[in-house]
């Protein structure tokens, strides 16, 4: 007796128990006979092991709509009991499907565990498709199904539109703490090993909630086409975690969940003219191969909001992120989150890219060098100046209209904005005249902050060298890295002059009156007479305001 119905509901059929027969050949007839009966009540099958023994099957368990049904799709729950391992042993031959499903709708199956016995190879755990006959297969529900691939080469948990391809409708399936996991736990990775396989174009809205993919080739393949969500999954130790293998587009949105000990979390490998847009929210990647951990090499959108990024060897390079393509424009936009890499920690291989890179924490560099960390969105003014090398200016280069020495024991200073993490490594004037002849007792340059306190300061420049037509860079003793947005201050001083012609630096317009624009904030210009040297680190400069001479400073 393959199965019976309890008289009590007359819809829940409970199949015979597992045979024994190893073969499969027992088993396979019998389950068929159930989910058969099953399908026609539109009801629920019941299946169940004695402890110890799982099903055998060695031919395929099809779920199709029965000819009575009224609409032409399939509807059975499924729910498994007992027996903590496999449910259902695969003991058939190479490239096989254990469950195959065609118009299958509003069903839920639990706790159906599937196994492929080690060495065989090519075999699907569950194939879901349509066909013309029955052109969609949505609202499933798999609840603690997970699957073992065992050792063969080329097993795959989950086969999602085979045969469909863009015609028919794949959607709203749901996946409840499902596990694939591939050569029984153990590494290495087997060649072709996939947990989640989806080549069809019209698989829309499928969601994970907790569950993991584990020791395989590819966690999941999203397929090239529909949105994807996953919701606390996890992945451990496999060597492609998400890997698009055709040209993409679509949404793929991954909330919280835990990324270990693998190579690579994300591969994009087809260039194109799609459109994919990948969104990371709290998610943690930990203790990842060195090398490439996301690869788009297909122009899209890829977001990283409040990663946590962490190896416990050597700190990530800049190839973490890895951005390339031929066609198209992508953006990066790395938000928040703690990422240990050296900076910058992405590459791009293809100029489509715009980056833009927000309040990263836990660099394992000291200094951000990549004018991308500026600000999310940068002015066209800011663009301009960091394309010409310097972070900010006092005023505009193209506004100075003249040009002078500057005189001797007067502290000139004017007002610049610069943004927390701006590494400052010097000060940059323009000269108009160069210097010439013996060289004065001190030439220096300083940064403060907008009450005048001095942050970092050069050496003493005083030399013909530095002094000359064109830009001159005046480098600090080492470089500073600012601490806060605001208002800092460039400044310099001369004590004494130059025995043969005196230097002159470009100037604008000093700024009408005195002071600064609004009470006590800082002067955007100034000049503090009688000083042979500029204060030591610590110690303020004083704004005097009223000043004769603007010079253009910037600093770099």
């Amino acid at each position: 007796m393959p199965f019976y119905v309890d008289d009590l509901t007359a819809a829940t059929i409970f199949a015979a128990p597992p045979s024994g027969d190893t073969t499969g050949a027992t088993d396979t007839t019998n389950l068929q006979a159930a989910i058969n009966a099953a399908l026609k009540v539109g009801g629920k099958l019941v299946t169940q092991n004695d402890g110890t023994t799982p099903y055998y099957i060695n031919a395929t368990l099809m779920i199709v709509p029965p000819v009575s049904s009224p609409d032409g799709y399939a509807y059975m729950d499924w729910e498994h009991h007992g027996y903590a391992g496999a449910s259902i042993v695969w003991a058939g031959a190479n490239n096989g499907t254990m469950i195959s499903e065609l118009g299958w709708k509003r069903s839920t199956i639990t706790g159906v565990k599937l196994a492929i016995t080690d060495g065989i190879t090519g075999v699907v755990g569950w194939n879901i498709d349509t066909s013309v006959a029955h052109p969609s297969t949505s609202f499933l529900t798999f609840i603690t199904c997970p699957i073992s691939l065992g050792t063969g080469t080329n097993n795959v948990g989950w086969k999602i539109g085979t045969v469909s391809g863009g015609a028919a409708d794949i959607s709203f399936l749901d996946w409840v703490n499902c596990v694939v996991v591939g050569n029984d736990s153990n590494t290495p990775v087997v060649a072709g090993q996939s947990g989640w396989l989806i080549p069809g174009t019209n698989t829309l809205n499928l969601n994970w909630h907790g569950g993991a993919a584990e020791v395989l080739s590819v966690g999941v393949d999203p397929g090239p086409h529909g949105s994807k969500f996953f919701y606390g999954f996890g992945t451990s130790k496999n060597a492609v975690d998400f890997s698009y293998s055709a040209e993409s587009d679509g949404t793929l949105t991954i909330e919280g969940g835990r990324y270990e000990l693998g190579s690579t979390s994300f591969l994009v490998t087809q260039a194109g003219t799609k459109h994919l847009t990948v969104t990371c929210t709290g998610v943690q990647w930990e203790t990842y191969a060195a090398g490439v951990m996301f690869n788009m090499l297909q122009p899209g959108a890829l977001t990283l909001i409040d990663p946590y990024i962490f190896t416990s060897g050597a700190a990530y390079t800049a190839t973490l992120i890895t951005l390339g393509g031929s066609t198209g424009r992508g953006t990066l936009h790395v938000k928040g989150g703690a990422i240990m890499a050296s900076d910058p920690f992405y590459t791009k291989s293809y100029s489509g890219w715009t980056t833009y890179i927000d309040g990263v924490g836990i660099l394992a560099a000291t200094g951000r060098t990549d004018t991308d960390f500026a600000d999310t969105n940068q002015p066209r003014i800011q663009i301009h100046q960091r394309a010409a090398g310097v972070i900010a200016e006092t005023l505009p280069v193209g506004a100075c209209q003249g040009n002078a020495a500057p005189s001797t024991q007067i502290v000139f200073g004017g007002l610049l904005g610069l943004r927390a993490g701006d590494l400052c490594t010097g000060i940059l004037v323009r000269g108009a005249v160069a210097a010439a002849g013996s060289v004065p007792t001190t030439a220096r340059f300083g940064l403060a902050d907008a009450t005048g306190k001095i942050l970092i300061l050069s050496g003493n420049l005083n030399a013909v060298a530095n002094w000359i037509v064109g830009p001159c860079p005046m480098p600090f003793t080492g470089p500073y890295t600012i601490p806060t947005d605001g208002g800092y201050i460039p400044c310099l001083v001369v004590n004494g002059t130059w025995g043969s012609t005196q230097p002159t630096l470009i100037e604008g317009t000093p700024p009408s009156g005195s002071g600064a624009a609004f009470g006590a904030n800082a002067p955007e210009q100034f000049q503090w007479a009688g000083q042979t040297d500029l204060p030591t680190v610590g110690n303020s400069l004083t704004l005097t305001g009223a000043t004769a001479r603007a010079y253009y400073m910037a600093v770099y």
